[in-house]
């Protein structure tokens, strides 16, 4: 185990990847400045998120597809390693596994549609 461990260490060197996860690693989203506004906001800006609005649920449905190819792949290929490792192996639970991985892969979307 401590081998493994030093060579993971010397991996993460040579890689330069740390333990911890970067702070900076999140980019930051100012605030919406309507959520924020004690005062009407200046009319300019008010039409331009107006104008805005119709596009908002297009962008939503884009990005929504965007996941589920991305869940579809990565749900595709774990089906893919797992009968692969069943045709080399006798894994009993396999076709468990099997089953399980879809509905994984789509809790794993609507967990993303809702974030």
């Amino acid at each position: 185990m401590n081998r493994v461990r030093h060579i993971v260490s010397r991996l993460r060197a040579i890689v330069g990847a740390s333990s911890r996860p970067s702070l900076t690693a999140r980019p930051l989203v100012p605030p919406d400045p309507h959520d924020l506004a004690v005062r009407p906001l200046d009319p300019d800006l008010a039409g331009i998120r107006s104008l805005l609005q119709p596009h908002a649920a297009r962008l939503w449905l884009r990005r929504i597809v965007r996941r589920a190819w991305i869940a579809a792949a990565a749900v595709a290929l774990a089906e893919l390693v797992l009968w692969s490792l069943a045709r080399l192996l006798p894994l009993e639970a396999a076709p468990a596994i099997g089953a399980a991985l879809p509905v994984l892969g789509l809790l794993a979307l609507v967990a993303a549609a809702v974030a």
